[in-house]
């Protein structure tokens, strides 16, 4: 027997701290949950009473099996009421299968691709009429069939339509995982050697120089109704060099930010992107020229839906999921006159001999993993809590005071290392 409600199948894992569950309560729909047991372990009990039922899975469940998980449900509503949504970028491509499989009416793979690829997203974007990087694909099978003759030609690519330095990334990788600087054609035969090339997709991008910011969108029937601006402490991959990593929100009053979000326009216009949230990230050169760095259909990550939230009272994450599911109310841009910023802290080789204590001006509070005497290894991306030394979330209701502060941890050392006894 069919039930009168809508189905919502939420696919998360454990970075459930971001929003309540709750929040997404509608008479309309019954919700399921899919996640790891550590993510349904965390929940409050708030966002454990919005579900019917809740089912465990793993990181790497495929789309297959998430097909044979549903399939139960597809006797209890009309196929057009069960909506499969997820707000993490790792589960996106299944989530889009599954949607194809069984003819749900969420993106299909062909709606995503330009948001998981980093190739293809470049590609769309440019034909949005944007500058985007130099860029080219680093072909695995031809470095893995011709070798040393292969770099030469992607030295002389380089060399040609560009110049070194140049960055280096997989085309479908979130948080800065195996990314890398290289600044001539040695540091490319170096990195050759790294075992990890063979586990991912490469391109070869042009380095661009500048201050990073992100472009934070909610989009409904394809138009932007909520778009916040956020500059960050350095570009995410300068993490893994020892560099803290944050962001801190841009006063709609700022010059910039309305330069970014007329970029962001542009782009949201030409990728067709869909309903719920898009992470947008944005380089400013000196010369006062914007980069297109690149763009997800999700929430932003790490702490920036917190900070949003504490901000202006929208928190991303629940506005993702309630365009996604058509039952979003209108959101208002109302800044609460109390800001706040986070930042990262990475870790560095040997063992912590001491960890310092930022001066600053604002309301701050620090969580550190990691303990004086504690023997680790430096941070090589940001994908995870194991890569961070600590976390700081600041507040002040002087945004100046804040800025300030903020920019006080761009050359900020959390910590002393000596060799390990």
């Amino acid at each position: 027997m069919q039930t009168t409600q809508k189905i919502a199948i939420i696919i998360s894992d454990q970075r459930t701290t971001r929003s309540s569950f709750y929040d997404l309560k509608d008479s309309s729909y019954i919700y399921i949950l899919f996640a790891p047991e550590q993510g349904i372990l965390d929940l409050d009990e708030d966002s454990k009473s919005l579900f019917f039922e809740m089912k465990i899975i793993s990181k790497d469940i495929t789309a297959d099996e998430l097909v044979s998980l549903i399939k139960p449900y597809l006797k209890l509503a009309s196929l057009q009421d069960i909506h499969l949504v997820t707000s993490r970028e790792v589960f996106m491509s299944r989530v889009a299968d599954v949607n194809e499989q069984l003819s749900l009416s969420g993106p299909k793979p062909k709606d995503i691709e330009r948001f998981v690829n980093k190739l293809t997203m470049k590609k769309v974007a440019a034909a949005s009429g944007i500058r985007v990087p130099w860029h080219m694909e680093f072909d695995g099978g031809a470095f893995k069939q011709y070798g040393e003759a292969y770099l030469h030609k992607v030295d002389q690519l380089i060399k040609s339509g560009n110049e070194y330095p140049v960055f280096v990334k997989p085309i479908d990788q979130e948080g800065s995982i195996g990314a890398k600087k290289i600044d001539n054609y040695a540091d490319l035969v170096q990195w050759s050697k790294d075992p990890i090339l063979m586990q991912f997709q490469y391109e070869v991008d042009e380095y661009v120089n500048g201050d990073l910011y992100e472009c934070d969108c909610i989009i409904k029937n394809g138009e932007i109704v909520y778009e916040a601006v956020s500059k960050y402490t350095h570009p995410n991959a300068d993490f893994s060099q020892g560099k803290v990593l944050g962001s801190l929100i841009v006063l709609p009053e700022d010059p910039i930010w309305k330069k970014i979000t007329d970029f962001n326009k542009i782009l949201i216009k030409g990728i067709k992107a869909p309903d719920g949230a898009t992470h947008h990230e944005i380089f400013h050169k000196s010369n006062g020229e914007l980069v297109f760095l690149e763009i997800g259909a999700r929430p932003p990550g790490a702490y920036v839906c917190q900070t949003h939230t504490r901000n202006t009272s929208v928190n991303f994450e629940t506005a993702h999921f309630r365009s996604q599911l058509n039952i979003l109310d209108p959101l208002v841009n109302d800044m609460q006159k109390s800001y706040s910023a986070w930042g990262y802290f990475p870790k560095f080789e040997g063992e912590v001999a001491e960890l310092y204590q930022p001066k600053l001006k604002s309301q701050h509070e620090i969580k550190w993993y990691v303990n004086v005497g504690d023997t680790i290894k430096a941070s090589s991306h940001i994908a995870g809590d194991n890569q961070l030394s600590g976390v700081i979330f600041l507040y002040n209701k002087n945004y100046q005071e804040l800025q300030k502060d903020f920019n006080t941890l761009k050359d900020f050392e959390p910590m002393r290392m000596v060799a390990p006894m």
